[in-house]
């Protein structure tokens, strides 16, 4: 598997954006806010897209998602590979992911990640971010997802996940 460091191209955002209207765990982005993350990690393995891992830093805060790998190519190790490369990355920070998916916390726990269940109790910046993340993203399309997926998939509980440096 080969990572690269750069933006996504719009063919890339429209594969993303198909592949996660199949997953429960995954909220639909918006391809304008796609387009603003300047830091996605992308993988690839023989040349073929398989996934990609967005960072956003902040203050005191790094985020880490959205986080895809593509349908065929997950159960591989793929994913794993790509989490730990890029959470890696992340030195001397304190680190944050958002997510409802089981096998992201079971790798998120052996990286050294904390469950956090209590929102309450997250950082400022954090609750700040969430917000603002969730007003941006906020449309029609965003909405009619929600709702499609609330309908059809059960979906586990979302958490947070911190790492302190």
């Amino acid at each position: 598997m080969i990572i690269k460091k750069r933006k996504l191209v719009d063919a890339e955002i429209v594969l993303i954006n198909e592949e996660i209207r199949k997953f429960p765990d995954i909220a639909y982005v918006n391809n304008s806010i796609w387009k603003k993350f300047e830091c996605v990690y992308i993988a690839y393995s023989n040349n073929q897209f398989i996934g990609i891992c967005v960072v956003v830093m902040l203050n005191d805060w790094v985020k880490i998602g959205p986080f895809v790998i593509l349908q065929k190519y997950q159960g591989k190790g793929y994913g794993k590979k790509l989490l730990t490369y890029v959470i890696k990355k992340q030195k001397n920070i304190n680190i944050f992911v958002g997510s409802s998916n089981k096998k992201v916390a079971k790798i998120l726990s052996k990286l050294g990640f904390i469950q956090n269940t209590n929102t309450f109790k997250l950082s400022r910046e954090i609750k700040l971010y969430g917000l603002g993340y969730f007003l941006e993203s906020l449309n029609l399309t965003f909405l009619k997802e929600l709702i499609r997926k609330k309908l059809l998939f059960k979906r586990g509980k979302f958490f947070y996940y911190l790492k302190y440096k």
